[in-house]
């Protein structure tokens, strides 16, 4: 019981999260992890099961080594209350992955696990694609790219890219139950169109990347061709049948009405899973009875086809360059910051057009940032303060859009290794049993587990996917199972020794006694705020105190006293909290702007004058600074 929970406990954290803004805040993606943490101390301590061996150790070694560094950064990192939240962030993936080794007690649970994970994602794929295509009915649909429930556009596109490969894998499986081949693929066209809505050219590109590994390194190929040509072509039309209705999707703006294209739309969309469920089942059933030459033949044809429609596609469909050359112009426009390029008309022209959002600028940033402190990096949680002091595009950011840049500049070198550790040991794993033991009956299983799960790896390798755990938790987890099953398989499993378990406990009771902490300062800040904001100041000013006991070196709640103190009247209070706050992050422009704004206000000129000096030095493209330092001349 307690091994099923540990699978099922991430799965349904995932989709509580998918509601909560992609769980990007720390009061919901923080009361998720305490939650995980508290059952993967109970399923350590109240089962037997196996962490992999030697791998699953090394893989929690580097985990555990991630988290104690990112926490011990908070030594000499500019804000430590961030070091320790991204302490947080890496514990509750740790804790998924952990609950994956010690839940997968067996490998042939592990299309079962998928298909969990696949009815995770799909699930707030479903309702966003209801939101748009029944407005005014299901959910929110605030911007022209579909992004709610998770908030951001690109990661709901990731995530749906996810349940693609996934989909697909499973559908073209043959020794799996026909039940769920039939669902994964009446679901692909939900997850197709869910991506086209995005318009998230990352996700489309990774997807077709990890399409082709899958193809190529999956056993059953045949099969993994034709239904992947089934679910793609279905897809495709669904997704072009929208973008003929008009009103569904634009880069910017605001939609048209789109009610009636809505249902149109929606009704399609029911036909394709239908249709796609039945014919991928028919190319399954059919091809896997094939053998010898009429199998190969097959194969041949197949692939004589793929080949055709490529070359076609570039002759009639592609640009006028050759690929060598048009992929050194994609690049040099991707380089440039220059979004007035990009089109809305439709996925093709938006695809055509790689000019960047400012990809290549933020990853530069993260690179200078990790050259100036290699080895150690400058503390988990410093990206923005360098990109806002350093950047050469107007953005605001937070994130440096790339998981591992920004963990380098950050962690360092040692940060960087640690993080790749898991992965690197889940990909040797998968690697061996594909070699080794091509003809297991749970070899498929893993290579499909460990391409879902690689859509979700490379994909933050240029997005901040990390920030949303309602993306990641099912690709962790399934990935864990990967490995799991590898292990079984290439038999190098073993009950876990008390040195592995007891390891386990204390680094998830660290970790949890800190996020008690910064949960329950982050949650009576936020009270405290919707305090304030209906007028009732002497309540939030108590709970930014007791915020401030909780997590002491938190900035936001002494912040949220300066704000209240202020409104009081109660000055001199107010600049202490200033000053406590910016003495707990000291590179904080905004901090400092707000202080002086507050100063201002009541006639101090004066003394706003340095705090300016200071803000625009920490960030000299803010507009702000200069509209407070306009204030200062009249």
């Amino acid at each position: 019981m307690l091994a099923g929970s540990a699978l099922a406990a991430p799965l349904v954290a995932s989709l509580i999260l998918a509601f909560a803004s992609g769980g990007y805040f720390i009061t919901a993606w923080g009361t998720a992890a305490l939650a995980l943490i508290g059952i993967l101390v109970l399923t350590v301590i109240g089962t037997r099961g196996g962490l992999a061996g030697v791998a699953g150790a090394v893989s929690l070694a580097g985990w555990a080594g991630l988290l104690l560094w990112q926490l011990t950064s908070a030594g000499w990192a500019n804000e430590p209350a961030a070091s320790q939240q991204a302490m947080g962030q890496t514990a509750l993936y740790a804790a998924v992955f952990t609950m994956g080794l010690l839940g997968l007690r067996r490998a042939a649970w592990l299309p079962w696990l998928g298909a969990g994970a696949l009815f995770a994602t799909w699930v707030p794929v479903t309702i966003a694609l209801a939101s748009r295509l029944l407005p005014g009915q299901i959910g929110e649909d605030p911007y022209a790219r579909l992004s709610w429930p998770i908030s951001y556009w690109n990661g709901l596109g990731a995530l749906a890219g996810f349940g693609l490969v996934l989909a697909i894998g499973l559908a073209s499986s043959p020794r799996l139950d026909a039940g769920i081949r039939i669902a994964a693929a009446a679901v692909t066209p939900v997850f197709g169109l869910g991506l086209y809505l995005t318009l998230s050219r990352g996700a489309i590109v990774v997807v077709g990347l990890v399409l082709i590994a899958l193809i190529l390194i999956g056993p059953s190929r045949i099969e993994t061709i034709a239904v992947t040509a089934v679910c793609l072509g279905v897809s495709t039309t669904v997704c072009a049948f929208a973008e003929q209705q008009g009103n569904l999707v634009a880069l910017a703006g605001e939609l048209g009405d789109h009610v009636a294209q809505g249902r149109r739309v929606g009704l399609a969309l029911l036909l394709a899973m239908v249709v796609c469920g039945v014919l991928a089942w028919g190319a399954v059933q059919g091809i896997s009875r094939l053998a010898g030459r009429p199998r190969q033949a097959t194969g041949a044809v197949i692939a004589a086809l793929v080949v055709l429609l490529v070359a076609g596609g570039w002759i009639t469909r592609g640009p006028d360059q050759n690929p060598v050359s048009w992929a050194d112009q994609q690049f040099q426009e991707f380089k440039a910051f220059a979004p007035s390029q990009r089109t809305d008309d439709s996925v093709a022209s938006r695809l055509a057009v790689a000019a960047s959002s400012g990809r290549w600028q933020t990853w530069s940033t993260a690179v200078d940032q990790w050259r100036s402190e290699p080895i150690t990096g400058t503390g988990a949680g410093d990206y923005r303060f360098e990109w806002n002091e350093n950047r050469t595009i107007d953005l605001y950011l937070v994130n440096a859009h790339s998981l591992y840049l920004e963990v380098m500049a950050e962690s360092g070198l040692i940060g960087l290794l640690l993080l790749v550790t898991p992965l690197g040991i889940a990909l040797l794993a998968v690697t061996l049993v594909r070699v080794r033991h091509a003809a297991h009956p749970h070899t498929r299983d893993v290579v499909v587990a460990a391409c879902a799960a690689s859509v979700l790896a490379v994909h933050a390798a240029g997005d901040w996917d990390w920030q949303l755990p309602a993306i990641m938790l099912p690709a962790v987890i399934l990935g864990a199972g990967a490995l799991k099953a590898s292990t079984e398989i290439l038999r190098w499993d073993r009950p876990a020794g008390w040195w592995v378990r007891g390891g386990t406990v204390a680094v998830a009771a660290i970790a949890g006694l800190l996020l008690v902490g910064q949960v329950g300062s982050a949650a009576l800040t936020d009270t405290g705020k919707a305090q304030a904001r209906q007028g009732n100041l002497e309540k939030a000013l108590q709970n930014a105190r007791d915020a401030q006991a909780l997590q002491g070196n938190a900035p936001a709640p002494r912040l949220l006293e300066a704000y209240i103190l202020t409104d009081l009247g109660r000055h001199r209070e107010a600049d202490a909290a200033f000053a406590a706050a910016l003495a707990r992050s000291p590179r904080d422009w905004s901090v400092m702007s707000d202080w002086a704004a507050a100063l201002i206000n009541r006639g101090d000129r004066a003394a706003a004058v340095p705090l300016l000096r200071r803000a625009e030095r920490l960030n000299p493209k803010e507009t702000r600074v200069d509209v407070l330092r306009g204030l200062l001349t009249k």
